[in-house]
């Protein structure tokens, strides 16, 4: 039986972020083009950190939280 390690998990691919985040691969490529989703490279994969993409989730999400306007409008 092999034993995973807990940092297997903690990096994802585009595609899996894609598939979390319900958009096409491409968009996610395009924010990480675009500086939004930071990322790192092994080899010809990318990865990204669970906490990158949960603090781009927070960030982004359209929650009354981050509204974005005048107060009180």
């Amino acid at each position: 039986m092999t034993q995973q390690t807990t940092t297997s998990s903690a990096y994802i691919t585009i595609p899996e972020a894609a598939d979390l985040l319900r958009v096409s691969q491409r968009t996610v490529y395009r924010w990480i083009k675009e500086g939004k989703l930071p990322c790192f490279h092994i080899g010809n994969v990318t990865r990204i950190a669970q906490q990158d993409l949960f603090a781009f989730i927070q960030k982004h999400s359209n929650t009354g939280d981050n509204k974005h306007g005048p107060a009180g409008s």
